[in-house]
């Protein structure tokens, strides 16, 4: 029996007996050919999916719904954080992984054009809520992944307490050197405080998933 070990997808591999007492090839007979087998097809699956009220992950508890193409958080409260999250799957036979993105299209904007403050922080360095959710700020909006391993070995969102702001690039959250099978959560996370303006603010979220073959 040959096992198959992160086959190339779509590669084509031949067999070719080796005798080891001689410690040489073993010739084919007339007539005959190498056997040879082809790896499975490149594939990738991504699904989005939405996470109910209650759930818990990344040691917050979400207080609203979501699908897998919406985030309503209805009418903030004032004063006190309110938590969604998506859920991401990815199943690929990629020999080096997938790589996820994500950008928005905007910040969180209502229809006079004012914003929510994004979180003072980055993807790249991403922070503790309450050091990032600014006291001098009218509101703050971040997210967070539970993917702990990124690019290069980078374990910057391996602590839960750690966001990073919408940003209108895209950004990475998610990454697997290998084949996988496997879902993170991106955690959402928002505060009003009085001065923050009334209205209905929103943005689009994208996110990019590749598979690299």
């Amino acid at each position: 029996m040959v096992k198959s070990t992160l086959l190339r997808a779509g590669a084509v591999y031949y067999f070719r007996l080796f005798d080891i007492a001689a410690a040489e090839p073993v010739e084919l007979a007339s007539g005959s050919s190498y056997p040879a087998a082809v790896g499975e097809g490149a594939g990738l699956v991504f699904t989005v999916s939405g996470l109910p009220n209650g759930t818990t992950t990344a040691e917050v508890t979400t207080g609203v719904t979501t699908t897998p193409s919406t985030i309503d958080f209805g009418v903030l409260p004032v004063g006190s954080d309110q938590v969604a999250a998506q859920r991401l799957q990815v199943n690929t036979n990629a020999t080096e992984g997938y790589q996820i993105w994500k950008y928005a299209s905007q910040e969180l904007t209502n229809a006079d054009g004012v914003t929510i403050d994004n979180v003072s922080s980055s993807n790249a360095t991403p922070g503790g809520w309450s050091s990032v959710c600014l006291l001098a700020a009218s509101g703050c909006f971040g997210y967070h992944t539970t993917d702990a391993t990124l690019v290069d070995g980078s374990t910057r969102f391996a602590p839960v307490d750690t966001y990073a702001p919408l940003h209108t690039s895209a950004e990475e959250i998610a990454y697997s050197s290998q084949p996988a099978d496997e879902f993170h959560d991106v955690v959402y996370r928002v505060r009003v405080r009085e001065n923050q303006p009334a209205g209905d603010y929103t943005t689009s979220i994208v996110y990019i998933a590749t598979p690299v073959f």
